[in-house]
């Protein structure tokens, strides 16, 4: 399909995800992006080169404002550079799934999500005169099942899901 379930399997398997390496992962597959956005109702679009561009009025802690220009493109065979994810506890039910890539997304078109190694000297003075690329692969969900997901309250949620999403990302000059 990709290289998002390689990549994330050997993030992981390297010990650089705080102890993700410990958790008993039943499953994990990679799931095709376009599909799962197909399959959920969602407001972000991609054009015919599998690119979504986004612009939002952005403001800095010293009271800079202007606009933030955010580039998403997909690409499941990009060379990743890390993944961000989001889990919940639940009762086995995809939609708590499609709740999660949600969450996964808007971590990157919220500059949510950067490889801070990345970033530009001066982009604190001035973000506004750069654009962010990322480039995002297939999520990736893994399964994990057992009596301590479950709480007192919500005995019947047995389960946590994962979501992970590959990501390359860099900061252009506009």
């Amino acid at each position: 399909m990709g290289k998002s379930l390689d990549f994330v399997r050997s993030r992981i398997a390297s010990g650089v995800c705080n102890g993700m390496e410990n958790n008993k992962y039943e499953s994990m597959q990679e799931l095709d992006f376009l599909e799962v956005l197909e399959n959920y109702q969602h407001n972000v679009i991609f054009d015919e080169e599998n690119v979504c561009h986004y612009i939002s009025d952005a403001s800095t802690d010293t009271n800079l404002t202007g606009e933030i220009e955010i580039q998403v493109k997909y690409d499941p065979n990009a060379e990743f550079e890390y993944f961000t994810m989001e889990r919940c506890r639940c009762d086995g039910t995809l939609f708590f799934f499609y709740e999660l890539v949600a969450t996964v997304l808007n971590k990157v078109f919220g500059f949510g999500t950067y490889n801070k190694e990345k970033i530009p000297n001066d982009y604190d003075s001035n973000p506004f005169i750069y654009k962010l690329k990322y480039v995002i692969g297939n999520p990736v969900i893994a399964i994990e099942h057992g009596k301590e997901f479950a709480t007192e309250e919500k005995p019947w949620m047995l389960d946590r899901f994962s979501v992970m999403l590959p990501i390359k990302m860099n900061f252009e000059m506009r």
